[in-house]
């Protein structure tokens, strides 16, 4: 934060009274990472919350909010990755003006520098995937990359493309039988729909309360452990206890 003031001061005698005025500027820093997370963790709360009383009830049909909860939670975990990474980057790039944002403390300076340098120069480096992102930023501060093959990575790279499917959706015919390409890799990783609910499996029974916690999880883990790989000072997961409980 910077303030410029500027004061004027009338010349005075005798008893005239002696008056100020000022004019500040406030620069502020906006994040919205954190935002995201807590989004991410209010609407799977919300999530299971009626997905318990769909039960109860014995619902069987899709429920719109319900589906809709889970959607939003998965938008906004990756939307929290994306955030996350680019404010990191943002505020090393801040840092080649000694003017390093707090969400790169930590960061050598030499690698702050690289990749402040990287991300201010290259527009190619800021339209790049969100993993690539990371994997860069890993390379930056030698620190090991991710395996794509291996936790934490694996459920992000499977979070991403549920979330491209989402957003990108294209309808298609599928034998009663067939498994989806989504459904063979997230299946043994969530806990289904728990409604008595029938086929096809996504959306039925992909959207759920399970996969809100999943999606969560599965974000909040990766970029933990990415920030502990980087050297960051400042915890995303910290800053959330400051947070009204989601």
């Amino acid at each position: 934060m910077s303030a410029d003031e500027e004061q004027s001061i009338p010349q005075v005698s005798g008893g005239d009274r002696i008056e100020f005025s000022s004019s500040v500027k406030v620069s502020v820093r906006q994040y919205f990472a954190t935002q995201h997370l807590w989004s991410a963790r209010h609407f799977s709360r919300e999530c299971a919350r009626l997905e318990a009383d769909l039960v109860e009830q014995g619902d069987g049909n899709p429920d719109f909010t319900h589906r809709s909860l889970a959607v939003a939670v998965v938008f906004s975990s990756v939307a929290f990755l994306e955030a996350l990474v680019n404010e990191v980057l943002q505020d090393a790039a801040n840092g080649l003006d000694d003017q390093i944002g707090f969400r790169a403390v930590g960061i050598a300076d030499p690698a702050a520098k690289l990749l402040g340098g990287l991300w201010e120069s290259s527009q190619a480096f800021e339209r790049a995937s969100i993993v690539d992102k990371y994997q860069v930023a890993l390379l930056g501060v030698g620190a090991e990359k991710f395996k794509p093959d291996h936790n934490p990575l694996r459920p992000v790279l499977y979070l991403i493309q549920l979330r491209n499917a989402l957003v990108h959706f294209k309808p298609e015919t599928l034998d009663s039988e067939a498994e989806h390409a989504l459904e063979r890799r997230i299946k043994p990783l969530i806990r289904e729909n728990q409604q008595p609910i029938g086929i096809p499996w996504f959306p039925n029974k992909l959207l759920g309360a399970g996969l809100a916690d999943w999606a969560c999880t599965a974000a909040s883990t990766f970029a933990d452990e990415w920030a502990n790989r980087v050297g960051l000072t400042h915890s995303f997961l910290v800053e959330m206890q400051d947070f009204p409980a989601p």
